[in-house]
């Protein structure tokens, strides 16, 4: 434990999930982000996330209207 303690070592859960054989990620994959349906969907799922304080990676940007 000293030796995490004195280089500040932090957990990387992307790095452990490459080891196991499943992970707790969530993908999205959708063309036509620009869409609104898919706007909402998606603004709904990382409320929801936040909610949950499940951790998840960056959602496009780009072609969203907010």
């Amino acid at each position: 434990m000293e030796v995490v303690e004195a280089l500040h070592y932090v957990p990387n859960n992307s790095a452990r999930d490459l080891t196991l054989s499943q992970t707790d990620s969530i993908g999205v994959v959708v063309r036509g982000a620009d869409n609104p349906f898919f706007t909402a969907m998606i603004s709904a799922m990382e409320q929801e996330f936040e909610k949950k304080q499940i951790h998840h990676g960056p959602f496009a940007d780009q072609g969203r209207r907010r």
